[in-house]
């Protein structure tokens, strides 16, 4: 299930209840799958200034994941948060796009395990935090990155890991923070970043 709305230029999410989503389909958890945001240009409005995200999830819930996610080939300008904000995303590929005048670039990572985002699906607390896997941010561009890191990958410290990253090519000119930062990931190569 995809949204537009007026905070994410695409909101990925599941159906956990409506505060996450409005009024369509059943809250049945379903979550988003093979999704592929290509050759688009997110910037901001003369009315509305920049989009916080260009395309990022909010929630999660245990045993779910996002998976099949595919960001390819856009330009992302002036976003006031994270540009690309992946919540529990599982076989993520990030490619080929621009980033320019962002606060942050690409986060991927894993919900704090005390959250309402590892509570399971009748929203018992389950004190643990789902592994995702394949993350791919490979051949983007970033310019002026002013407040997070350009790329972040994000696993939870003493409760799990994010395994099998390529990070790969990517151009950072300039960041206010790291141009990658990684944390609890296993697995991972960093590579012919510039």
């Amino acid at each position: 299930r995809v949204a537009v709305s007026a905070g994410q230029g695409v909101q990925v999410d599941l159906m956990r209840d409506s505060s996450n989503f409005g009024a369509f389909g059943a809250y049945d958890h379903t979550p988003t799958r093979n999704l592929t945001m290509q050759n688009c240009t997110i910037r901001k409005s003369a009315e509305l200034g920049g989009y916080p995200r260009a395309i990022d999830s909010h929630t999660s819930t245990d045993g779910v994941l996002y998976s099949g996610i595919r960001f390819l080939n856009n330009k992302v300008y002036d976003c006031t948060e994270w540009a690309v904000s992946g919540n529990k995303w599982q076989d993520v590929f990030i490619d080929g796009n621009r980033f320019e005048n962002c606060s942050g670039g690409v986060r991927t990572l894993l919900p704090s395990v005390d959250s309402i985002y590892t509570q399971d699906k009748n929203g018992n607390p389950t004190g643990r935090v789902n592994k995702t896997k394949r993350h791919t941010i490979k051949n983007n561009k970033f310019i002026n990155m002013s407040v997070d890191h350009a790329i972040q990958v994000y696993g939870r410290k003493g409760y799990q890991t994010i395994d099998h990253v390529d990070i790969s090519k990517n151009q950072i000119d300039g960041t206010t923070r790291h141009g990658i930062h990684v944390s609890d990931v296993e697995h991972f190569l960093i590579h012919d970043n510039n």
